[in-house]
């Protein structure tokens, strides 16, 4: 698997402009650091560098997406009209607790 994966990398430096020797002198000499293969690959395949991922930023970004995707399909109860409306407001905001007890 390392041969293809070095294979992979030196193609991915032809892609960019480099000559094929030097390409592959490059890979060669990247993959026999494994975590400088790793780093390298992730950046050139996927564009993923190290100072771009910050856990609070990923955190609040997740956190953003999970309230917007929660608030949308409970919109339409919120901009209703009349009685089922305010049965349906009710319930979300808890009034359902005062019937029941």
């Amino acid at each position: 698997m390392p041969d293809l994966e070095e294979a992979e990398l030196a193609l991915l430096y032809r892609t960019r402009g480099m000559g094929g020797e030097a390409a592959q002198r490059a890979a060669a000499e990247i993959m026999r650091n494994p975590e400088q293969a790793l780093a390298e690959q992730t950046q050139m395949e996927l564009g993923i560098t190290a100072s771009a991922m910050s856990p609070l930023r990923e955190g609040w970004i997740t956190g953003l997406a999970t309230a917007v995707g929660a608030f949308i399909p409970v919109f339409p109860f919120l901009v209703m009209r009349g009685p089922p409306a305010r049965s349906s407001r009710g319930y979300l905001v808890g009034e359902w607790i005062s019937r029941v007890l």
